[in-house]
């Protein structure tokens, strides 16, 4: 197979002529190319206009569902997947699949593969109110009971990833490491890895969502996982949890799991009710208004001042919306055509959100039912 996609461990980023010369090589007859979400539009280019002979698979389609917010290529794989690959030459899988607002994908056929015997995990749940303080303390404490235990932290929010590291004792700190994207290398600083592979190098390492799915670990260790009502992207679903437990592929499994959560107050919460369809609808009027803004400047620009009206349509294409203190997200975006579009995967992350938040995290006994029951 061909990887495409940055540089992990001792796998370097591949040029363009191994490109081309792994597609050309005859005496590979079935080609396989893992592809990393970024790099599917370099890789297209270098793919045939026709592709009836390839098979597109996305892996983890329900991670584009939740981290499509800060990752707007994942739309453009859900473009190239719906516009370029024949309909039978396409799937999506997930362990953890949520109903689509793209009706696209929507009404996609599904095959449902269920185990005869459903294997549950022994999780303990701890509610805090201040979770890096919590979750240094939690540290510190399974490594006095098993000082050469490896532990891994699944938190994503590098900031406070740091504040919990400075909350270690000095001894400690050098035995952390930042598993992140390369984008996040800055804010990891001195505990961004060298380079990342299937074993733990570090004592106590962090991941963020990066490696909460597609990541092997092949060691056994001590894993809490970290979910912070604050932000949109830090909240963890029971099937999100799921797939953090399932990076661990020792034949033994975990060492011990550990869930940090903290609980907001109801009255914090905003309490009113998400309609997809209707933020769909506003996405919809927002792109007519970009449309009849490009119209003016098109016929009317011997009346009115082009640069002022791309300015105007600059600032209504970035016009962001909330739900009960969720980060602030663009309802449109440009596709794989330079076309603006609906974002359906930043309306699904909204509806998680105000799911996750005004259901499981206003309550202690709401997300400990929904761990019971998922």
């Amino acid at each position: 197979y061909l990887y495409v996609g940055s540089g992990i461990g001792d796998i370097k980023k591949v040029e363009d002529s191994h490109i081309r010369n792994y597609l050309k090589n005859n005496n590979i007859p079935y080609k396989k190319i893992l592809v990393v979400a970024d790099s599917l539009p370099r890789l297209m280019t270098f793919l045939p206009r026709a592709l009836d002979n390839w098979h597109i698979m996305v892996d983890e389609i329900d991670s584009y569902q939740t981290d499509g917010v800060y990752r707007p290529a994942l739309e453009l794989v859900i473009d190239y997947f719906c516009q370029k690959f024949p309909e039978r030459n396409r799937c999506l899988v997930s362990a953890t699949v949520r109903p689509f607002s793209d009706p696209r994908l929507a009404n996609l056929p599904v095959i449902d593969v269920r185990y005869e015997q459903l294997i549950r995990r022994p999780i303990k749940m701890l509610r805090v109110n201040n979770i890096p303080k919590a979750v240094a303390v939690r540290l510190q404490a399974i490594l006095r009971e098993c000082p050469d235990d490896k532990i891994v932290v699944a938190y994503n929010k590098i900031a406070s990833i740091r504040i919990i590291i400075d909350l270690l004792p000095e001894k400690l700190r050098d035995r952390c490491e930042i598993w992140c994207s390369s984008q996040s290398e800055q804010q990891a600083g001195a505990y961004y890895p060298e380079h990342i592979g299937t074993h733990l190098t570090k004592q106590i390492t962090f991941l963020t969502c990066t490696h909460f799915t597609g990541v092997d670990i092949e060691d056994r260790y001590h894993l809490i996982s970290v979910s912070d009502t604050q932000q949109l992207y830090t909240l963890l679903s029971p099937e999100k949890l799921l797939q953090i437990a399932g990076r661990c592929r020792h034949r033994d499994g975990l060492l011990s799991e550990l869930f940090i959560y903290d609980i907001q107050s109801k009255k914090k919460v905003w309490g009113g009710s998400f309609d997809k369809q209707h933020n769909i609808a506003c996405a919809e009027w927002i792109i007519q208004c970009l449309g009849m803004l490009n119209k003016g400047v098109e016929n009317f620009n011997d009346v009115i001042q082009g640069n002022v009206v791309r300015a105007v349509a600059s600032q209504v294409s970035e016009w962001r919306v909330t739900y009960g203190g969720s980060t602030p997200i663009v309802l449109v975006r440009y596709d794989i055509d330079k076309k603006l579009a609906v974002s359906y995967l930043n309306i699904d992350a909204l509806d998680e959100f105000v799911r996750l938040r005004s259901r499981l995290y206003t309550h202690p006994g709401a997300i400990i039912k929904a761990m019971q029951t998922d």
